[in-house]
């Protein structure tokens, strides 16, 4: 629990130096003249890109396979129907050229290429007066009016998605006017004796004309969920007042880098009661109700802040609660994916620390909350994104994060080796962990251990970070600042939360570690005055996609 010094750097921007080392790498390398480029054994790798395309624009789907590395499939077909009626379009009129820029990015290789695919997001007009115009047409052409409007005077939700797939059959015959062209980086790895083109995120988003926005490397099940999820929110969109489809918005694992919010969605006001009544009609909300009530009697001089849009509804505020400063944020996510772990440049092996307001902007955070400081310890079980980076299991309490939002506990030692690690993970499709501990609340009861704890040092008086888990994708992130006498223990922290109805929580690395963001901004007085550079946040992102759709 060192101590820092140096100002809080709150400016976005700042977020831009992590971006290049952590997800902007493949648009950074270097160019060599003609000659200089080391194309090591096998073909020359631009006419291999070029014979890809070639099959590509052929509709020579196997043949191009072959020429791709990993799964040899650039994107897989959608299994709904609609969206493989708009994929197949798509893939149709592609127009594929490799540019003469050519260079090298670590051992593999690197060409510069246009791309040129229709835009599907300006058809959500075209869908609508295709889907009015047979609509007007059928009622013209009915008997009865009941064979178009149900008994609420509402178009039948079958008419209704007939006249869409005529429609769509219409717009599918020809995309070529939604061209869109676009130069990108494909990068080309050695593998099996020649170069293939690598199947990454700006090759996938140019030949899906920006349906797909994603900057990093996706698996095909990715692909295809993100495609779909397009297509049905192009859809709803279209759709709106004349049948009811619902959007979905999710992100996809290691994504890092989340949907820019919105800045005219965040708001504050000075009191709990003008908060709630500004979040009344806040278009997500929890299941329960909020923590924050027209009772909650705010810190002194503090305010309450928030951001509200159809994905995510994020809420802080403070309270004085038994002499200790509470800062309390209050999430309620659409989607699970919505929670997320960040590491340093997105690298488990990075020795680079950053503050976790920096960290928390170039990840585009909504909220974020310092985690458990792994890089500080060499001990404890480490899983980010799905994979197992560190197994020591014998002294803390891990708190596993499964693919559906929720907090799984496991005390020290319950897992015997790595085996068993791994086998958990994958039988709780876990996506991360946390390693500090111990497991403050479960079942709502304190269950802080009463004698020492390896870490944390939970008898004395420090600040402290606490995540809790409220209900389904409902959560709260605390942190809370140690008062004028020296009697802060874990345990007392735990009784006021279990008081507030807090059902499950888990201790992170506290001291001047301890930090809660929202908007970038700090929203906790830390130790000293000043942020500690550390390694990691939890953080909760908008699933948005910028511009919205």
């Amino acid at each position: 629990m060192e101590r820092r010094t140096g100002k809080v750097n709150r400016v976005i921007s700042a977020g831009a130096a992590i971006l290049a080392a952590a997800v902007c790498a493949a648009a950074v390398f270097l160019f060599f003249r003609a000659g200089e480029l080391p194309v090591g054994a096998g073909e020359e790798p631009a006419r291999i890109l070029e014979e890809c395309f070639a099959r590509l624009e052929s509709g020579d789907r196997d043949g191009a396979a072959e020429l791709i590395a990993g799964d040899g499939d650039l994107v897989p077909e959608p299994e709904d129907y609609r969206a493989a009626m708009l994929w197949n379009a798509q893939r149709g009129a592609w127009q594929l050229e490799v540019l003469p820029e050519y260079g090298q990015i670590g051992p593999d290789l690197a060409r510069r290429a246009a791309v040129t695919a229709p835009d599907l997001r300006p058809l959500r007009d075209e869908i609508l007066a295709g889907v009015q115009s047979r609509l007007e047409a059928a009622l013209d052409a009915a008997t009865l009016k009941s064979e178009i409007y149900d008994d609420t005077g509402a178009y039948r939700s079958e008419v209704v998605f007939s006249c869409l797939d005529e429609t769509l059959e219409e717009l599918c015959r020809d995309l070529g006017p939604y061209g869109k062209r676009q130069e990108v980086t494909v990068r080309l790895a050695f593998e099996d004796g020649q170069w293939r083109a690598v199947a990454e995120g700006e090759l996938i988003s140019a030949l899906t004309g920006g349906a797909i926005r994603a900057a990093d490397a996706l698996s095909g099940e990715q692909i295809t969920e993100e495609y779909e999820q397009f297509v049905n929110n192009l859809i709803s969109s279209a759709l709106e007042g004349l049948v009811a489809v619902p959007k979905i918005y999710r992100l996809p694992e290691n994504t890092v880098v989340a949907p820019l919010p919105d800045p005219a969605l965040f708001g504050e006001a000075r009191t709990a009661p003008e908060a709630l009544s500004a979040l009344r009609d806040a278009p997500l909300r929890p299941e329960g109700e909020l923590m924050l009530t027209e009772e909650t009697q705010l810190l002194p001089y503090s305010r309450v802040s928030w951001y509200s849009d159809e994905t995510i509804l994020a809420v802080t505020w403070q309270q004085r609660l038994d002499n200790m400063t509470f800062t309390f944020c209050e999430v309620a996510a659409g989607h699970p994916s919505q929670m997320r772990r960040y590491l340093s440049d997105n690298d488990f092996h990075s020795f680079k620390r950053y503050t976790p307001t920096r960290m928390a902007a170039a990840v585009n955070a909504v909220a974020a909350l310092s985690g458990d400081f792994y890089q500080y310890r060499g001990f404890g079980i480490v899983v980010y994104q799905g994979e197992v980076y560190r197994s020591d299991r014998a002294l803390l309490d891990t708190c596993f994060v499964d693919r559906n939002g929720d907090l799984l506990f496991v005390r020290a030692g319950e897992l015997t080796d790595e085996e068993a690690i791994r086998r958990y993970v994958a039988e709780h499709d876990v996506s991360f962990s946390l390693a500090f501990g111990p497991v403050m609340i479960e079942e709502g009861k304190n269950v802080v251990p009463p004698g020492k704890y390896p870490i944390g040092q939970i008898q004395e008086n420090y600040s402290r970070c606490v995540l809790c888990q409220l209900g389904e994708c409902h959560y709260l992130l605390v942190t809370v600042s140690k008062p004028l006498n020296p009697v802060l223990n874990l345990s007392r922290i735990a009784d006021v939360l279990v008081s507030l109805g807090v059902p499950r929580a888990y201790t992170l690395d506290g001291g001047q570690t301890a930090s809660l963001i929202l908007n970038n901004e700090l929203m906790n007085q830390v130790d000293f005055g000043e942020e500690r550079n550390m390694s990691d946040i939890i953080y909760f992102a908008s699933a948005i996609p910028e511009g919205g759709r």
